[in-house]
């Protein structure tokens, strides 16, 4: 079965064959954004991205896997638009594409964004985004459903260093009432929120106003439809958040990957 170490030797035969100026790659499997392979956790089953056989790929062995830098890695996967996987990321490519959301079992239109795929700029990145969202938004009905986002992976400290400045003013405050949920598929593992709207119902407007601009810097491009798969998109900001109480099952390994340990995002425990 397919597993990190296959993708390792792959990529390290690649770079050691064929020599180029910069690398880009595709990721096609399943996704459920940071949730921990299933040999991480007890029930109920998850999959952090792959699945062969019943075998996944854990997100942090993944990431270890990669032997080189990218310019972009295009994630045709659900969900991984995640800033917890993105930051995980963050020196292993100039660019992620990928989708906050689910991916229709179509994937990414390939007829439309080979013109784009071999790249190394920006706008061709922004074009193959613009390309995967063109093709659903002209769709009908419920398969008229697409989220996508290019994140600029450079810009991603900034914003962790702003809110990590934060921690102690509204660490013990954070709240995800009301917010709006970005994992529409049942039975999802772990609580997707817009990472925008997030920020919007739990920081000063002085604040707000900050991450926003730093969010922007970091987001090269994003889009989506009104709705995805029925369900209303009242606030899209191109991330989601995840932020757990230490209660939750996930909670450890939440708290380990190394946007949590720089922010400090996590919920309080509530009161009984």
């Amino acid at each position: 079965p397919s597993g990190a170490a296959q993708i390792s030797n792959v990529l390290t035969y690649i770079r050691s064959r064929y020599q180029a100026n910069y690398y880009n790659l595709i990721l096609w499997s399943h996704g459920t954004a940071w949730a921990p392979a299933a040999q991480f956790s007890s029930q109920p089953k998850t999959r952090s991205f792959g699945e062969d056989r019943g075998n996944q790929i854990d997100l942090l062995d993944l990431r270890d896997a990669l032997p080189m830098h990218f310019n972009y890695i295009i994630f045709d996967a659900c969900s991984m638009a995640s800033v917890e996987v993105l930051f995980e990321f963050r020196n292993k490519a100039n660019y992620i594409i990928a989708s906050p959301t689910d991916v229709l079992s179509d994937g990414f239109p390939y007829q439309n964004i080979l013109p784009h795929i071999n790249s190394g700029s920006k706008e061709d990145v922004k074009k193959i985004a613009s390309a995967y969202f063109n093709y659903y938004n002209a769709q009908t009905g419920l398969h008229r459903s697409a989220t996508i986002s290019v994140i600029d992976l450079s810009r991603l400290e900034s914003l962790s260093k702003y809110l990590n400045s934060l921690d102690q003013e509204y660490g013990r405050s954070l709240s995800t009432a009301g917010v709006q949920r970005i994992d529409f598929t049942h039975g999802f593992p772990v609580p997707l929120y817009d990472f925008g709207d997030f920020i919007s119902k739990n920081y000063s407007y002085e604040h707000i106003a900050s991450i926003e601009k730093l969010l922007e810097d970091a987001l090269v491009y994003k889009n989506n439809t009104p709705e995805f798969l029925g369900n209303t998109l009242h606030s899209f900001s191109g991330l989601t958040l995840s932020a757990l109480p230490k209660s939750d099952p996930y909670y450890p390994y939440y708290a380990n990957l190394e946007w949590s340990k720089r922010t400090n995002i996590f919920l309080p425990e509530e009161k009984h």
